[in-house]
Protein backbone atom coordinates (compact mmCIF):
# COMPACT_ATOMS: atom_id res chain seq x y z
CA UNK A 1 0.00 0.00 0.00
CA UNK A 2 2.05 3.11 -1.38
CA UNK A 3 -0.61 5.11 0.27
CA UNK A 4 0.82 4.36 3.66
CA UNK A 5 4.50 4.96 2.68
CA UNK A 6 4.31 8.64 3.31
CA UNK A 7 3.36 8.79 7.01
CA UNK A 8 5.80 5.68 7.87
CA UNK A 9 8.73 7.78 6.17
CA UNK A 10 7.46 10.98 8.57
CA UNK A 11 7.14 8.25 11.52
CA UNK A 12 10.99 7.12 10.61
CA UNK A 13 12.23 10.87 10.65
CA UNK A 14 10.29 12.09 13.69
CA UNK A 15 11.39 9.06 15.87
CA UNK A 16 15.10 9.02 14.31
CA UNK A 17 15.13 13.03 15.03
CA UNK A 18 14.12 12.40 18.52
CA UNK A 19 16.46 9.65 19.25
CA UNK A 20 19.26 12.12 17.65
CA UNK A 21 18.61 14.99 20.05
CA UNK A 22 19.57 12.92 22.96
CA UNK A 23 21.84 10.08 21.76
CA UNK A 24 24.91 11.39 22.85
CA UNK A 25 23.84 13.14 25.97
CA UNK A 26 25.83 11.09 28.02
CA UNK A 27 29.36 11.88 26.08
CA UNK A 28 31.63 14.35 27.39
CA UNK A 29 32.22 15.76 23.68
CA UNK A 30 30.37 16.50 21.04
CA UNK A 31 27.06 18.57 20.76
CA UNK A 32 25.93 17.92 24.75
CA UNK A 33 29.04 18.59 26.04
CA UNK A 34 29.30 22.13 23.69
CA UNK A 35 25.50 23.09 24.88
CA UNK A 36 26.56 23.14 28.55
CA UNK A 37 29.43 25.00 27.54
CA UNK A 38 27.68 27.37 25.55
CA UNK A 39 25.04 27.21 28.79
CA UNK A 40 27.97 28.30 31.15
CA UNK A 41 29.02 30.95 28.88
CA UNK A 42 25.60 32.89 27.81
CA UNK A 43 24.17 32.66 30.74
CA UNK A 44 27.12 32.97 33.17
CA UNK A 45 26.54 30.04 35.24
CA UNK A 46 28.13 28.89 38.62
CA UNK A 47 30.32 26.14 39.25
CA UNK A 48 27.41 25.36 41.53
CA UNK A 49 24.85 25.61 38.56
CA UNK A 50 26.72 24.18 35.98
CA UNK A 51 26.90 20.94 38.23
CA UNK A 52 23.34 20.79 38.63
CA UNK A 53 22.69 21.33 35.41
CA UNK A 54 25.09 18.57 34.36
CA UNK A 55 23.68 16.48 36.96
CA UNK A 56 20.40 16.69 35.49
CA UNK A 57 21.05 15.96 32.19
CA UNK A 58 23.07 12.71 33.13
CA UNK A 59 19.79 11.42 35.08
CA UNK A 60 17.77 12.44 31.88
CA UNK A 61 20.45 10.01 30.05
CA UNK A 62 20.20 7.60 32.35
CA UNK A 63 16.90 7.04 32.88
CA UNK A 64 15.93 7.65 29.25
CA UNK A 65 18.60 4.81 27.84
CA UNK A 66 15.61 2.35 27.47
CA UNK A 67 13.64 4.22 26.02
CA UNK A 68 15.76 4.92 23.08
CA UNK A 69 17.06 1.90 22.51
CA UNK A 70 13.15 0.67 22.12
CA UNK A 71 12.98 3.80 19.81
CA UNK A 72 15.92 2.59 17.68
CA UNK A 73 14.24 -0.67 17.54
CA UNK A 74 10.72 0.24 16.50
CA UNK A 75 12.27 2.78 13.55
CA UNK A 76 13.97 -0.36 12.21
CA UNK A 77 11.16 -2.01 12.54
CA UNK A 78 9.18 0.73 11.01
CA UNK A 79 11.76 1.03 8.09
CA UNK A 80 10.92 -2.90 7.32
CA UNK A 81 7.28 -1.87 6.83
CA UNK A 82 7.95 0.83 4.31
CA UNK A 83 10.41 -1.01 2.79
CA UNK A 84 8.18 -4.06 2.52
CA UNK A 85 6.23 -5.09 -0.73
CA UNK A 86 2.99 -4.57 1.41
CA UNK A 87 2.61 -3.07 4.61
CA UNK A 88 0.82 -4.91 7.65
CA UNK A 89 -1.68 -2.20 8.83
CA UNK A 90 -2.14 -4.23 11.93
CA UNK A 91 1.73 -4.28 12.94
CA UNK A 92 1.97 -0.51 11.80
CA UNK A 93 -0.59 0.20 14.25
CA UNK A 94 1.22 -1.28 17.13
CA UNK A 95 4.68 -0.39 15.94
CA UNK A 96 3.02 3.45 15.67
CA UNK A 97 1.43 3.00 19.42
CA UNK A 98 4.64 1.66 20.67
CA UNK A 99 6.24 4.37 19.34
CA UNK A 100 4.05 6.99 20.79
CA UNK A 101 3.63 5.94 24.27
CA UNK A 102 7.98 5.81 24.34
CA UNK A 103 7.84 8.86 22.63
CA UNK A 104 5.63 10.56 25.11
CA UNK A 105 7.25 9.46 28.07
CA UNK A 106 10.94 10.51 26.19
CA UNK A 107 8.78 14.12 25.90
CA UNK A 108 7.35 14.05 29.87
CA UNK A 109 11.14 13.32 30.98
CA UNK A 110 12.91 16.04 28.72
CA UNK A 111 10.32 18.36 29.99
CA UNK A 112 11.02 17.79 33.74
CA UNK A 113 14.60 18.03 33.03
CA UNK A 114 14.15 21.32 31.62
CA UNK A 115 12.30 23.06 34.08
CA UNK A 116 14.90 21.33 36.75
CA UNK A 117 17.19 23.32 35.15
CA UNK A 118 15.17 26.38 33.99
CA UNK A 119 14.70 26.04 38.28
CA UNK A 120 18.53 26.02 38.81
CA UNK A 121 18.76 29.75 37.14
CA UNK A 122 18.21 32.91 38.83
CA UNK A 123 15.95 35.48 37.08
CA UNK A 124 18.07 36.95 34.39
CA UNK A 125 19.18 33.75 33.58
CA UNK A 126 16.11 32.61 32.86
CA UNK A 127 15.56 35.51 30.55
CA UNK A 128 18.54 34.53 28.71
CA UNK A 129 17.68 30.46 28.79
CA UNK A 130 14.55 30.88 27.21
CA UNK A 131 16.57 32.77 24.32
CA UNK A 132 19.08 30.30 24.03
CA UNK A 133 16.37 27.86 23.66
CA UNK A 134 14.13 29.94 20.67
CA UNK A 135 17.89 29.68 18.98
CA UNK A 136 18.44 25.99 19.45
CA UNK A 137 15.08 25.26 18.25
CA UNK A 138 15.03 28.08 15.29
CA UNK A 139 18.05 25.86 14.27
CA UNK A 140 16.62 22.55 14.39
CA UNK A 141 13.52 24.06 12.41
CA UNK A 142 16.25 25.03 9.22
CA UNK A 143 17.69 22.15 9.24
CA UNK A 144 13.88 20.21 8.94
CA UNK A 145 13.01 22.72 6.62
CA UNK A 146 16.33 21.99 4.67
CA UNK A 147 15.30 18.21 4.93
CA UNK A 148 11.72 18.77 3.64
Amino acid sequence: MIIYKAPIKIAIFFISFCFFTFAHADNDSGLCADRISEMKTNLNLTAEQEGKIKSIKENLVKDQMSNWKQLDDLNKKLREQAQSNQVDDAKLTQLSDEAGQLISQTIKAKTKAENQIFMTLNDEQKSKYKEFINKREDKIKEIFKQCH
